[in-house]
């Protein structure tokens, strides 16, 4: 049972994945055997960790019974932005008062990589960089509920389009630059202030944009990521 379950989570997380990533467009429909055969495992785990997504609204089970990747409306997106912003920045808040010098090296040494990326004109490097700062100072806030509630939001949808806003990887790397050095002078109110600042850029370079356009915001299948 333990080793069932471990499969079925190892699935979930690696269609998860897929999603941020955007290897698996809104709309595309999950192939589970091709799944199952690259993770090496039977189907039912795989069609167990499919309704841990469904249970999370990442897939949606359609009348033919298929399985897809759930699109999102501009009204999806503006609430998962309204989220993002309160309890990314609570999270940033506390983590400048819980700040451990492991924790500032974490953050200081992923955004250097971001900047380097950047640099580079590399958006996939930067998109794992950019990942890994957030996740590096919300990880920093040490709560129990927040970084878990965070994360399942920053699955919801693959952010990959906000590399291809020109401009938007060099306004990045500047916020970041301004909530670390916010963050390692253990001023919480400013870090948080910057960071609902950082989620409102992006919120008005993607979301914003796809709605002039008439359509819901689509993931760019060269990058994946979010500001």
């Amino acid at each position: 049972m333990v080793e069932y379950r471990s499969k079925t989570s190892l699935a979930a997380a690696a269609m998860r994945d897929m999603i941020i990533a955007g290897k698996v467009q809104a709309g595309d429909r999950f192939d589970v055997r091709r799944i199952a055969a690259e993770l090496g495992m039977s189907i039912t785990p795989v069609r167990e960790a499919l309704r841990v997504l469904e249970a999370e609204g990442l897939v949606l089970y359609n009348e033919h019974r298929s399985i897809s990747a759930m699109e999102l409306t501009v009204e999806d997106a503006n609430e998962l932005y309204l989220l993002r912003s309160v309890l990314e920045s609570m999270a940033t808040e506390l983590a400048a008062t819980n700040l451990i010098e492991t924790d500032r090296r974490t953050i200081e040494e992923t955004h250097e990589q971001m900047v380097l990326a950047v640099r580079d004109e590399d958006p996939a490097r930067a998109s794992i960089a950019n990942r890994n700062w957030h996740f590096a100072v919300y990880r920093s806030a040490r709560t129990k509920f927040i970084e878990p509630f965070i994360t399942r939001l920053w699955s919801q949808f693959a952010w990959s389009t906000i590399w291809n806003v020109p401009g938007q990887l060099e306004r990045s790397v500047a916020e970041h630059h301004a909530i670390t050095s916010a963050l390692l002078a253990h001023d919480g109110a400013r870090a948080a202030e910057l960071m609902r600042e950082h989620i409102g850029a992006g919120q008005r370079a993607v979301v914003d944009r796809q709605d002039e356009a008439g359509r819901g915001p689509q993931p760019s299948r060269e990058a994946a990521g979010r500001p």
